[in-house]
């Protein structure tokens, strides 16, 4: 298997190869289960757990053992456009969500594990201009729910800190199978943030921090969040976001399966109280 290498343009971790793998998973009765990317592919492959074929002319996988579930919601089923989604560009691109993350982090875990249904590809320069606008729609937002907006946009120091995390967050939990050109990378990200090479104890800093740091960055998105109180209503907040993205952008290559006003469903028990998002 093929490392994906990626490089940051204005911000944006830029893919270096496809966005999206398309790599359907069936079940051995033929059931189509999920998308995955070439690593999931490759581990399954690679641990015999699957077999390599090939669907309507896609890549695919055949599991070979039965899988816990076959509860699949085929709306949300779909191949991804390999392709920024404004303006076709085929390079430089990035994986955007739609709903942005510091409202997607306080949706119940129904919702949150549908959040693959609104990511498209972005190239950086779109991606960036959206951005600007998905700002002045949050603080929209924020005096229409009646909470005060914090600015979440990040200064160079605040970014290098967030990829020092992330490195380190990677290194602490997945050191054995991290692959050996990628190791220098992650600790290259941890000593720029701390202007030196790190110890074991500065990973173990950097991870145990990182939990707090999101809570006090999502504060304004939970605050809104809290606010919804019901199934629909978080879904009508959704497709609100999606409306502006189609608003102010007007892309011309979303995927053919994407629906703007596709409604996520969750248990009638669910109970949406803050303790349980």
């Amino acid at each position: 298997m093929s490392t994906e290498h990626k490089k940051t343009k204005n911000g944006y971790q830029v893919r270096s190869r496809v966005a999206y793998h398309n790599c359907l998973i069936i079940a051995p009765d033929g059931t189509e289960l999920a998308y995955c990317d070439e690593k999931k592919e490759h581990y399954y492959l690679s641990h015999g757990l699957a077999t390599s074929i090939e669907m309507n002319g896609l890549r695919a996988i055949k599991l070979n053992f039965e899988p816990k579930s076959k509860s699949v919601e085929k709306e949300f089923l779909f191949p991804r456009n390999n392709v920024c989604a404004v303006c076709g560009k085929k390079d430089e691109l990035t994986k955007h969500h739609i709903v942005p993350y510091n409202y997607r982090v306080n949706f119940p875990i129904e919702i949150k594990s549908k959040n693959s249904y609104d990511i498209v590809a972005l190239c950086t320069e779109h991606h960036a201009e959206y951005e600007r606008k998905a700002d002045k729609f949050k603080k929209e937002l924020a005096g229409e729910f009646g909470v005060k907006f914090q600015d979440e946009k990040m200064d160079e120091e605040t970014f290098n800190k967030k990829r020092a995390k992330g490195a380190a967050k990677t290194l602490l939990l997945y050191e054995k199978n991290i692959p050996i050109d990628r190791k220098p990378i992650l600790i290259a990200d941890i000593k720029k943030f701390l202007g030196r090479l790190p110890t074991q104890e500065d990973i173990l800093k950097l991870c145990e921090t990182e939990k707090k740091k999101a809570r006090e960055i999502n504060d304004h998105g939970k605050l809104i969040c809290d606010k919804l109180k019901s199934i629909d209503e978080i879904n009508d907040f959704i497709i609100r976001w999606r409306q502006h993205f189609l608003k102010v952008m007007n892309p011309q290559y979303m995927p053919k399966d994407w629906k703007v006003d596709r409604k996520f469903s969750v248990p009638k028990d669910l109970n949406l109280s803050p303790e349980n998002v």
